[in-house]
């Protein structure tokens, strides 16, 4: 009935648009009314087609233009020095329409956009200062020992502890501790509370002691509000009496804390810089939303153009971001900023490389079909002297798990990957090839040897893992190499002889239960392993040797119960066969240490024919925060607020 309803009153409604259009019937309405029913229906058709014609050419326009898929213009940013950066960014952030026009949104609904806000989670409270148990007298004299265990010498890395000959120095959250070393009689010294930030990062947080113990350098990754991004910031502190520590200056640097080191008096700190989206665009009227900036003390500036280092196509709107500050001074020296790398950054005796990878296409098959693979480019940046300088930049296939697949050494980097390969074959029906899309070469791991002079491979050893099976640990040795590969819980271990590049050589161990996360060199030619045992929720610590035509596993230890994979986290003591590490027990397994708590640290010593426990006490907190250190005959603990003490033999075995 309403249908009816509806074509009566179009059909009324073109009689009278007929009827007022035409003048001749215009005089007499009289004459009108009586028109034959036959004359009217041809006129009402014919008006009655155009309306429709014309609400079909109007809905069209409306619903089936297509969207514009260019990126939108920015030649009006051509007089700024950053107008180069502008039109990459423009391009590699500039994000298409999900729909092709508007017809598709209509039909999937999504006429009215919805708006989403983000809210920042509210800063945790900075924890209140400890008591402290003994006021300490004022002693520049102490002298600085080692206790991380740094992956190149004389290349000093940033950790949780640092010690000299009188006091521990721990960071924990926002605190800073200092213990005096006095074994079983040991007490607080010192402890500072780091202020001035809204969100927390501390979790991230590391700090340096200066080689005449009277200077902390802070390590604080934070949250800046007013630019709306990530920054690290260092925090020089005055030491020199623990019991009265201040702070004697600060600076910051956009982006998320990537690493630091020091060499020769020198800070290299390394952050990645995000390029900030609004709405999904750059906002490229401000400046800090897409250039780096550091801030020195009276606010942040802008890095200049000429120091920033941008290759021809980019793979993501991020920069590794390079400074070179003066360690006692915290003064500004020298700053460059990789734009597209964002990934692990290696720094060797006076070299950064810097990682970006990026997925490449080669088409194969006459056209027919695609590779695509993972590629790598590391680029080279000598800080030896004033002026950090870009040296070059080499290309490797497959991507690098972290700083330890990288190895400089004598004039040649030594790089380990993680090999991809997938074919994409074009559709016989649209030649589309998203259609279609078959694995080809799976998961392996390459070896890469660079000439420093050229930047080109000069040999490797490639796809030498079994298929299917990724990078989980590389150490590098001088002369050799160690990697681990694994698929699920089995792995073998490479061991290669770099000793002639154009004659690379390895032996392996073969499938063995479990994978080490982390490879050392333990000394008198043994490689130790910390990883994962047979069965997840198991640390395994193995211990291997080279043999005559293979690898072959000496003894490990066992444990039931979770671990850190920060190699940070360990204490590894070459000269007296150990190794410590935080765990964290298993409930199933908890019960036989007598307590309620599951956090434990335990200490194993090799004998040159096992593994054996020399402690396995209790300790709470984070694994990835526990440290320990062995000072004299005394073993330090430390966690959160916690410091236990056991006395040891390094070559007796006690259990707790």
């Amino acid at each position: 009935m309403k249908k009816q309803k509806l074509l009566r009153a179009m059909e009324l409604a073109d009689e009278k648009f007929v009827a007022e259009a035409d003048p001749e019937k215009q005089f007499s309405g009289a004459k009108l009314e009586n028109q034959s029913k036959t004359s009217k229906k041809p006129i009402r058709k014919w008006a009655l087609i155009a309306a429709c014609l014309a609400l079909v050419l109007v809905t069209n326009l409306v619903l089936f233009i297509p969207y514009g898929t260019n990126p939108p213009s920015v030649k009006q940013y051509a007089s700024s020095e950053y107008y180069d950066i502008i039109q990459k960014l423009n391009v590699i952030t500039y994000r298409q329409p999900d729909y092709k026009n508007n017809f598709e949104v209509f039909s999937e609904g999504l006429l009215f956009a919805t708006g989403r806000g983000e809210a920042m989670d509210a800063a945790p409270q900075s924890p209140s200062e400890a008591p402290i148990e003994n006021e300490m007298p004022s002693d520049i004299n102490s002298s600085y020992h080692e206790t991380t265990d740094n992956q190149v010498a004389g290349v000093t890395e940033a950790d949780r502890i640092k010690r000299s000959d009188k006091y521990i120095y721990y960071l924990s959250g926002y605190q800073l501790y200092i213990y005096s070393i006095e074994g079983e009689d040991s007490t607080l010294a010192g402890v500072y509370t780091i202020s001035g930030f809204d969100s927390g990062y501390d979790n991230e947080w590391e700090f340096y002691l200066s080689r005449d113990c009277t200077t902390v350098t802070l390590v604080t990754p934070n949250y800046n509000s007013d630019l709306k991004t990530a920054c690290t910031t260092l925090i020089s502190l005055d030491v020199t009496n623990p019991a009265e520590i201040t702070e004697k200056g600060r600076i910051s640097v956009t982006g998320g804390h990537i690493s630091t080191r020091i060499v020769n008096g020198k800070i290299l700190l390394m952050t990645n810089f995000r390029v900030i989206l609004n709405g999904g665009k750059v906002d490229f009227e401000e400046e800090f939303s897409f250039i780096p900036a550091i801030n020195k003390g009276e606010g942040f500036e802008l890095l200049p153009v000429d120091d920033i280092i941008t290759p021809e196509t980019l793979s993501s709107a991020r920069y590794t971001v390079v400074c070179k500050l003066d360690e006692a001074s915290l003064g500004f020296e020298d700053a460059t900023a990789l734009l597209s790398y964002s990934e692990n950054v290696y720094v060797s005796a006076d070299k950064i490389f810097a990682a970006n990878v990026y997925t490449d296409t080669v088409s194969v098959d006459n056209g027919n079909a695609e590779v695509v693979k993972s590629m790598t480019d590391i680029s080279a940046i000598s800080y030896a002297d004033v002026e950090m300088k870009h040296l070059g930049t080499a290309t490797v296939e497959g991507f690098v798990k972290d700083q330890y697949s990288l190895d400089e050494h004598e004039g040649i980097l030594r790089v380990v990957t993680t090999t991809d390969g997938t074919l994409q074959k074009a559709s016989a029906y649209n030649n589309d090839f998203d259609t279609v899309t078959v694995e080809l070469l799976g998961t392996s791991a390459s070896l890469y040897c660079i000439s420093l002079d050229s930047y080109k491979v000069i040999s490797s050893v490639e796809r030498f893992a079994p298929r299917g099976e990724t990078v989980r640990s590389v150490r590098f040795d001088g002369d050799d190499a160690y990697v681990c590969t694994a698929v699920q819980l089995t792995d073998p271990v490479f061991f290669f002889d770099l000793s002639d590049v154009n004659n690379i050589t390895y032996k392996e161990t073969g499938t063995i239960a479990g994978f080490s996360t982390s490879l050392v060199n333990f000394g008198g030619g043994y490689l130790l392993g910390i990883g994962v045992g047979d069965s997840w929720g198991t640390l395994k610590i193995e211990v291997y040797e080279e043999l005559e035509d293979t690898v072959g596993s000496v003894c490990w230890y066992e444990l039931d119960a979770n671990y850190s994979e920060n190699y940070k986290s360990y204490y590894i003591d070459r000269e007296n066969q150990l190794v410590g590490l935080g765990v964290t027990v298993n409930r199933y397994s908890a019960e036989k240490y007598g307590n309620e708590s599951e956090g434990r640290y335990i200490l194993v010593r090799f004998d040159g024919y096992k593994l054996r426990e020399v402690l396995n006490v209790e300790l709470d907190g984070m694994n990835e925060y526990k440290r320990g250190v062995l000072i004299d005959d005394y073993f330090y603990m430390l966690s959160g607020s916690e410091l236990r003490v056991e006395k040891i033999s390094a070559s007796t075995s006690v259990t707790d």
